[in-house]
């Protein structure tokens, strides 16, 4: 966490959102979540400031360009179903991710599934808000790859659920397979 924001600074988001449920349910660990982070952090703003003369390094001179606007429902459908850029369209098995993470949300509020489901929408809601969602010329869902290992950990902790039912195993895997088909098509 203390290096994703030096990767892409809206890493923030999440980290914030994440943050203050992680201290609240861990708090026998909190120091050392705390000591942790502050060290990686640390020590990179000094190397980023020593090479770069401020700790964001290289994104301090698009800090400007860190700006949000008004809440827009093209952006959202933007970055989660754009044929361009859609998070659900280039990996739909997320979707997964999102079902399971608000089962377990409303089931137990406290679990780490529901910890990362609202880490992942605090940050999608973020680029609801963006001025540039279309994310200049790249493939795939760009903005929202940060966003992946937040949906995958209600994925994989709640996967008991799927193995155990043969027709969501099936949809899974067929929507898992249309995600390794979109990313190789487009690698190619």
């Amino acid at each position: 966490a203390g290096w994703a924001v030096f990767c892409r600074p809206t890493d923030a988001l999440p980290i914030l959102a994440l943050g203050p449920w992680i201290l609240w349910n861990c708090r026998g660990r909190t120091l050392w979540i705390i000591l942790g982070g502050l060290i990686v952090f640390g020590a990179t703003s000094a190397l980023n400031y020593s090479v770069y003369g401020h700790f964001l390094g290289g994104y301090a001179g698009h800090s400007q360009r860190l700006s949000i606007d008004s809440f827009s429902g093209e952006a959202l459908a933007g970055v989660l179903v754009s044929p361009s850029r859609g998070l659900f369209v280039f990996s739909p098995f997320l979707i997964f991710g999102v079902v399971l993470g608000l089962g377990a949300a409303i089931r137990r509020p406290g679990s780490y599934a529901a910890g990362c489901l609202w880490a992942a929408v605090v940050y999608i809601a973020f680029y609801a808000f963006w001025h540039d969602w279309g994310a200049g010329f790249s493939f795939g869902a760009r903005l929202l790859c940060d966003v992946v290992p937040f949906l995958m950990i209600p994925l994989i902790l709640s996967f008991e659920l799927i193995r155990n039912n043969r027709l969501l195993m099936g949809i899974y895997i067929v929507l898992l397979a249309l995600s390794c088909l979109v990313n190789v098509l487009g690698a190619y």
